[in-house]
């Protein structure tokens, strides 16, 4: 997630259009091979704390793609409520 928040943060998208809505689907890292399968290794305790920062950066609409779950939907979640690392509701 790290690599999308670096590529908005200078604010080129909103330069260029303050209106169309920015969606965000990371996934969970950078693919893995090991032994013939496939793991995306970021935990939702990896990423949540980022979510603020591409809120931030212009992001309306955060999502998730491949290797995520819905513990990494959830997190984000408490994130931009505020609640850190709390339980959801």
């Amino acid at each position: 997630m790290r690599s999308i928040l670096k590529a908005i943060q200078n604010d080129t998208i909103r330069k260029v259009d303050q209106e169309t809505p920015v969606l965000i689907h990371a996934n969970a890292g950078m693919p893995i091979v090991k032994d013939g399968k496939t793991s995306l290794p970021e935990t939702p305790e990896m990423m949540a704390p980022e979510v603020k920062d591409l809120v931030n950066a212009c992001a309306n609409i955060i999502g998730c793609c491949c290797g995520t779950t819905p513990d990494h939907i959830r997190a984000f979640v408490r994130e931009i409520r505020g609640a850190g690392s709390a339980p959801a509701d």
